[in-house]
């Protein structure tokens, strides 16, 4: 396990250093999705709840559960060149601390590293759909980019926590 804290510290810290000296965007598509790939649900195998109950985030869902189904919900908008449907992100944003987020799914318990593989599989699909279509100005794609940068910013604010939050749960 050590191996693989060290090995995700320094790809972690890697990360951070390219993309500061190159000067990254708040928005960058490419750099959330590489913090994305950083994670892995055996990082989340020793994680208890006091690792997650000092973090609060404010998200447009405010379980994994219902993030993964958005998620998937509009990879297959995308993929199908359909516009995503506005009522899908005017939820109401919620501050959740980052236990509640992790362990609800469908108003059950879930074990962490078990809904974190699903919503990273949805992510990752995700992120991959928006590099490709990151230069278009205009059509479904454009529409869908300015429709989905609030949810965008909860993806790279998650990916950003979830991050430390699996080193220290590596360290137990």
């Amino acid at each position: 396990m050590w191996l693989r804290r060290f090995i995700l510290y320094l790809r972690h810290r890697y990360l951070l250093y390219r993309y500061e000296v190159s000067g990254v965007q708040a928005l960058d598509r490419v750099y959330t999705r590489a913090l994305l790939r950083l994670l892995h649900p055996v990082d989340f195998t020793h994680y208890h709840a006091t690792l997650g109950k000092g973090h609060r985030l404010t998200l447009l869902y405010p379980t994994i559960g219902l993030m993964t189904q958005r998620l998937d919900q509009m990879v297959t908008c995308m993929r199908a060149d359909e516009a995503i449907p506005v009522e899908w992100l005017r939820a109401t944003p919620e501050t959740v601390t980052l236990d509640a987020w992790l362990s609800v799914h469908d108003g059950f318990y879930v074990r962490p590293e078990e809904a974190l593989d699903a919503f990273l599989v949805q992510a990752d699909r995700l992120c991959d759909l928006l590099i490709l279509h990151q230069d278009a100005t205009v059509g479904t794609q454009a529409y869908n980019w300015r429709v989905m940068r609030t949810l965008f910013l909860n993806l790279q604010a998650l990916a950003e926590l979830l991050v430390p939050v699996a080193l220290r749960a590596l360290a137990e």
